[in-house]
């Protein structure tokens, strides 16, 4: 069957809808935005045109500056599968914002796999040859430089909350909680805030990490890990068994003498999840913001001996080495 003559009738259509969280929190255009909304466009669209509705995909609360999304991935399996050869979406922010990937998607992997795109808004109809379709790549563009542009704006948002000594992040550190009265300000967790001040006080007592750990699973406290249910690594074989690491990680962090420290980390970009580690000039620290669970006499000389230790391993390595 040659696909470029097919009739309406032999489409069948999938229509993917895609709603961001930034689409949500803006109000005005909440309603033209929904999933229902889009659902009920592009569910008379296909009605009206005569075309075969088999599939619906939807993203609800993904952002579109990257394609790793579980509605999008099953279309595109199912464009594999030759279960869909037409994708419909509202508007073409909807199938994305990256506009090198959107782009992609459009103008290589529909084509090549033989399938129809249409997006409503634009009238944009790649089985047909007509001059809106020559506006797709401007607007693509458009809805890329977007998406950059509220990423800043999202993000100057966030760094004057932390420079206010706001916390910003979806789990606080182990032993502490978000104070219910102000999303932004930290109070003692009182399951597990006493762990934290137990770890400091074996430590200033001189004993040994390991110790530590080992005194904290024998007595049956919930590692940071199982206790923010937080996937751990493949060799760790129990959840609830402390390791050196997770106590060393406690003993190092300075947000228990009470000052906020954020911004230690940076995506690569605002199309990209990866993260990387600010240099600690970078690091947005506010002092005396919320209750300490050590105090700072205590943490810098708990630490003091920590690089001690550190800097002795490290020159016996060498000399072994040398």
């Amino acid at each position: 069957m040659n696909y470029s003559y097919l009739s309406n009738l032999d489409y069948n259509a999938g229509i993917y809808i895609r709603l961001s969280q930034e689409d949500k929190d803006k109000k005005y255009e909440s309603d033209s935005e929904s999933v229902t909304n889009q659902k009920d466009i592009l569910r008379t669209y296909c009605k009206n045109n005569g075309f075969n509705l088999v599939g619906e995909y939807v993203d609800d609360g993904y952002s579109g500056t990257n394609f790793d999304r579980p509605g999008f991935t099953k279309m595109i399996e199912d464009i594999k599968d030759k279960k869909i050869n037409l994708v419909i979406v509202k508007d073409l922010s909807r199938l994305g914002r990256d506009h090198v990937m959107t782009g992609y998607y459009i103008e290589t992997y529909f084509p090549e796999n033989k399938v129809r795109f249409i997006s409503i808004v634009e009238n944009y109809d790649s089985m047909k040859n007509q001059a809106s379709n020559d506006s797709s790549t401007f607007i693509i563009a458009c809805n890329d430089y977007y998406s950059k542009q509220n990423s800043l704006k999202i993000r100057n948002v966030l760094d004057s909350k932390r420079k206010d000594g706001k916390f910003i992040g979806s789990k606080p550190c182990y032993g502490y909680k978000r104070d219910p009265n102000d999303k932004g300000h930290l109070i003692p967790d009182p399951e597990v805030s006493k762990y934290v001040k137990m770890i400091f006080e074996w430590r200033s007592n001189n004993i040994g990490i390991s110790e530590i750990a080992t005194r904290l699973t024998n007595m049956g406290a919930p590692t940071p890990a199982a206790y923010k249910n937080l996937p751990t690594s493949s060799r760790v074989i129990e959840k609830n068994k402390w390791t050196i690491h997770a106590v060393h990680n406690i003993l190092q962090n300075r947000m228990y003498t009470g000052d906020m420290v954020q911004h230690t980390q940076t995506n690569i970009s605002y199309k990209s999840k990866k993260k990387v580690t600010l240099d600690e000039s970078l690091w947005i620290i506010v002092e005396d913001t919320h209750e300490p669970l050590v105090d700072k006499n205590t943490f810098m000389l708990i630490n003091k001996k920590l690089k001690i230790k550190t800097d002795l391993i490290l020159k016996e390595k060498d000399l072994k080495e040398y």
